[in-house]
């Protein structure tokens, strides 16, 4: 059986290439296709490169012929802040496109730490400083050494990982700053991967898991007076869950 859904990811570097592929083969294959690229370059490249294997399977939806399959895609950018001058640019210019962007800054590895942190300390604000508390929270871990993600390690805390990233994304959006430090969106694809694998059953949990967070905020008498981050992380939430169910 051919997949329903091509899901194609860009990557700045070999960490979220490995990270990705570990979660697609975690979650299933059977109803997507997910292809990844690592090691693209700058941001700005990895959004370039998206873009263009956007227009390729454009090109090819429209062509006589085309399969459902052939209309059934999604294309990912995936960098981090890095000291790189593109950073900005590159946040632009995929939200013009129809490339999804998935950023992290500083850097990846606080999408990790979100997983394995045990408190809701933010993240180093430097991308060494992330590198290096990331190496003491995953012992097999290293930048220079073995710059791969333990991702059974990291999927037991998925769920924290999910509350603690939404908390700091919504924070820089309530202030303005989205892209800022410290954040990752890196929940948006993952839940992509995730909720179009093909397994009712985890799709269920999430939207039970989602629906949850999203009742217990509303609860909150900082909701009901107003508070933007609050209502900036139930928006979030119930995005997900929209997508979960479609």
């Amino acid at each position: 059986m051919r997949p329903l859904s091509q899901i194609w990811a860009y990557c700045e570097g070999r960490t979220e290439k490995q990270y990705i592929e570990d979660l697609a083969n975690y979650v299933g294959r059977r109803l997507i296709h997910v292809e990844v690229t690592g090691q693209v370059g700058v941001p700005l490249s990895v959004v370039s490169a998206a873009k263009q294997k956007l227009k390729e399977l454009k090109a090819r939806s429209t062509k006589r012929g085309a399969s459902s399959f052939d209309t059934q895609f999604t294309v990912w950018a995936v960098f981090d802040r890095d000291a790189h001058d593109s950073y900005d640019v590159a946040l632009e210019t995929a939200r013009t496109s129809e490339v999804a962007a998935v950023y992290s800054n500083p850097c990846v590895e606080i999408w990790a730490i979100y997983h394995l942190e045990n408190d809701d300390r933010d993240p180093p604000l430097e991308r060494r400083g992330a590198q290096s508390r990331l190496r003491e929270l995953m012992p097999s871990y290293s930048h220079e050494g073995n710059p791969y993600f333990d991702f059974l390690a990291m999927h037991l805390h998925y769920q924290s990982a999910l509350i603690r990233a939404g908390r700091c994304v919504a924070r820089c959006v309530a202030d303005g700053r989205i892209g800022g430090c410290p954040s990752t969106n890196m929940y948006l694809l993952t839940e992509h991967i995730a909720g179009t694998s093909g397994r009712p059953d985890e799709r269920e949990q999430r939207a039970v898991e989602l629906q949850r967070r999203i009742a217990e905020i509303e609860s909150l008498p900082e909701f009901v007076l107003g508070d933007p981050q609050l209502h900036s992380t139930r928006s979030e939430l119930f995005n997900r869950l929209r997508a979960i169910k479609k």
